[in-house]
């Protein structure tokens, strides 16, 4: 029997609570292995110096977590991968493209959380009555409290004033656009953005100016020559895992850019929702400059992409406008998806989805990195996307039709660009979007075998 002793004080919350925690991470580092058998209950209960009833609580949070599996007479076992209720991936079906273009969550067995937490929501008569019902603009009291919860989570103290429920982060940013801007006003963005921004622009009818960065984000003498040759609203940035390029702004950067935009008396729209792991001493805008700052975060990259649940932290100043543009869009969002992240946050559904992807995408990133080992690339930890700087042959349109031909989907850098901002000769390649880490592997090696291929010759017009 493995002689297993965690250490429930580092974990918040009921002891019982904090055994299932630690289980959960003691399987997602590898301590705990599949069909490891458990100590007794009696065992643990003695070693760690609490009642008995404490770890048969825990454990069975474990068992409904699907952590474990008990069985009767021989006790409680980790559960094996080939179990059908594990996070296991699901099938491939596929056409034959192998699609690396799409920065999604990494597709697994989510449907059985989805059961659990709508059974849950059910058993609560007096929520389920409340979720009927119009609900405040803002959200309920107790959605807010949890994104003031997932804010922490990345270290952000938010107050639930300030937190609007969104669907997604899309419709945070849409809001928070239509609550600072009016049509031809001016925005500012890094030089390659989120395409997503690129429509909503368009869509609100903003003018859209790239400003140039490097390998640390916005260049701030850059940021300071365009404030003093126009007059912007607005800058969005992705300072902790910009998308496409994955660069992380450093602090000091982060500070000169935070007194620009005061100098200037510029808004800003920071963009927290693709999945990272931070340096400590990083500090997001808002913490920096709370007073200008709508900080927009989401759970569809995190734990489901079909949970539209964003949380929008904006400036107590700024709330009511913001709601406004809200209810212009949505008059309120629907309670029953931010009820679903609730329900997952209590019983720690969430961290255990979470610890599972990120070792997913730990062991997605060793394979590209293997695999690309003699290429120019950009990558961050735990970031679901790999940026690839093409040898001097290729041009990258070229390149991403011609891994077209080979049934593999990536995208340019032009894809990201604004305007007409000079796009590098790059690609965006997404590693959690396959089904399986086969596929990723297959599709990176076709990729490679094209680096190391000569273009084809095109021919000249005369």
């Amino acid at each position: 029997m493995t002689i297993w002793t965690p250490h429930l004080d580092q974990y918040p919350g009921p002891r019982y609570k904090a055994l299932a925690d630690a289980i959960a991470e003691a399987i997602v580092s590898g301590q705990l292995s599949p069909k490891t058998k458990l100590p007794t209950h009696r065992a643990l209960a003695d070693v760690l110096g609490v009642t008995v009833g404490t770890v048969t609580r825990g454990y069975a949070e474990a068992e409904r977590r699907d952590l474990v599996t008990a069985r009767v007479g021989s006790g409680t076992y980790v559960r094996s991968k080939s179990d059908p209720t594990d996070f296991s991936l699901v099938d491939e079906q596929s056409n034959g493209m192998i699609d690396l273009s799409l920065s999604l969550p990494v597709p697994c067995r989510r449907d059985r959380l989805l059961k659990q937490g709508l059974e849950r929501i059910y058993k609560n008569n007096e929520r389920l009555s409340e979720m009927l019902n119009y609900t405040p603009e803002a959200g309920l009291l107790r959605h807010r409290q949890t994104g003031v919860q997932w804010l922490m989570l990345s270290g952000i103290a938010a107050t639930v004033e300030q937190i609007i429920v969104c669907n997604g982060g899309q419709h945070a940013l849409s809001i928070s656009l239509q609550a600072l801007t009016h049509p031809g006003d001016l925005i500012f963005s890094e030089g390659l953005c989120f395409p997503g921004l690129l429509g909503a622009t368009r869509q609100l009818h903003l003018r859209h100016v790239g400003i140039p960065f490097d390998d640390q984000g916005i260049i701030p003498q850059q940021l300071e020559a365009f404030c003093q040759q126009y007059s912007p609203r607005v800058l969005y940035c992705t300072p902790n895992m910009h998308n496409p390029t994955t660069v992380c702004t450093p602090l000091e950067r982060r500070l000169e850019i935070v007194e620009i935009c005061r100098r200037h008396d510029v808004s800003i729209i920071e963009d927290d929702v693709q999945p990272t792991q931070l340096q400590s001493d990083l500090r997001a805008y808002v913490e920096l400059a709370p007073e200008r700052t709508f900080h927009i975060d989401s759970c569809s990259k995190a734990l489901a992409g079909g949970l539209r649940v964003g949380f929008l932290f904006c400036p107590a100043e700024r709330v009511t406008a913001t709601v406004r543009a809200l209810q212009a869009s949505v008059l309120t969002t629907p309670s029953l998806m931010a009820e679903l992240v609730t329900c997952w946050l209590e019983e720690g559904q969430a961290s255990t989805l979470s610890h599972w992807q990120n070792e997913e995408i730990k062991a997605r990133a060793l394979i590209a990195k293997t695999i690309l080992a003699d290429q120019s690339f950009q990558y961050q930890d735990a970031g679901f996307n790999l940026w690839l700087n093409l040898p001097e042959k290729w041009r990258a349109s070229q390149f991403v039709q011609c891994c077209a031909e080979q049934e593999v989907k990536i995208l340019s850098a032009e894809s990201f660009a604004v305007g007409r901002y000079p796009s590098p000769q790059a690609v965006r390649i997404s590693l959690s979007s396959p089904a399986t880490q086969d596929t990723l592997r297959e599709g990176l090696e076709r990729i490679r075998s094209l680096l190391e291929q000569d273009p084809p010759v095109e021919q000249t017009a005369f």
